[in-house]
């Protein structure tokens, strides 16, 4: 699945709220960052396969939390052209 960066900047809010330990449960961090339960839930779970967080939801509290330390947010990896083709003046 390709994440674009509106997906990444939701993961980066997502990662930096339950880090800080606000708003873990799922409908009051999905409705401060104006988005569905469900693409909470998507989101935290590309985090945790894709992107190997260690984040758990906690079923019992329907809020999730880090089994780990995770310092930083990790970075996406990109492939940038650094020559980009410009096209001739005419």
């Amino acid at each position: 699945m390709d994440y674009g960066r509106a997906a990444l900047e939701r993961m980066m809010r997502i990662h930096r709220r339950i880090e800080d330990g606000e708003y873990r449960i799922c409908t009051k961090m999905s409705g401060m960052f104006e988005m569905s339960v469900r693409t909470l839930k998507r989101d935290t779970e590309f985090m945790k396969d894709s992107l190997k967080m260690p984040i758990e939801l906690d079923v019992l509290k329907n809020g999730y939390y880090f089994t780990g330390s995770l310092p930083h947010f990790p970075r996406a990896h990109q492939s940038i052209n650094p020559h980009p083709i410009t096209p001739p003046l005419h």
